[in-house]
């Protein structure tokens, strides 16, 4: 977990000559209380979830400020419940920028167990949320979930594949507003 961390994160992969990714096994990032101020990228990596929970999760016990979350040109494969988590909460939450693009996302929550909400965003305020020329295929109980309590200036889906997301149990189906 971060805890009163003011500077930026980078996980840059470097792509080999063949087109190859890193591999990240079992990342999971927590921002915890303090945190502020602070860009968060991942790019070119095959993100083996290796079964954790999930990709970012902004602590809801926390008032956290966060400039940009973007997830770029990576493989995301193996988390129980989804790249973004922010429970309910009455701490403050300001994010200015949500970006995920090019991502090949697969075998996300694929036994169906608790949790499972790909972006799943339950308080906080927010600029832009932007999922673009991407492809989901099995992934999630539910692709987009929202509670009213979270805040979105925009929300833009573009250019993206999905096949049998948020199919896997009957919880919400493809979009959750609540």
């Amino acid at each position: 977990p971060l805890t009163g961390w003011t500077k930026n994160l980078t996980i840059y992969g470097e792509v080999g000559q063949d087109g190859a990714m890193p591999v990240v096994k079992g990342l999971g990032v927590t921002l915890k209380p303090g945190t502020s101020a602070l860009s968060v990228l991942i790019e070119n990596l095959v993100l083996d979830g290796d079964g954790e929970g999930v990709l970012v999760t902004f602590d809801p016990g926390a008032d956290l400020t966060v400039d940009s979350y973007i997830v770029r040109n990576c493989e995301v494969t193996n988390y129980e419940k989804g790249l973004i988590y922010r429970g309910s909460g009455d701490k403050v939450l300001n994010v200015t920028e949500i970006l995920f693009d090019g991502l090949y996302i697969h075998d996300l929550n694929a036994n169906g167990s608790g949790g499972g909400d790909l972006f799943d965003l339950r308080a906080g305020t927010y600029g832009s949320f932007t999922l673009k020329n991407s492809t989901l295929i099995d992934a999630g109980r539910t692709f987009l979930f929202f509670d009213a309590s979270a805040a979105l200036t925009s929300i833009n889906i573009l250019n993206n594949t999905l096949n049998r997301v948020g199919m896997n149990t009957t919880r919400k189906g493809l979009v959750c507003l609540r």
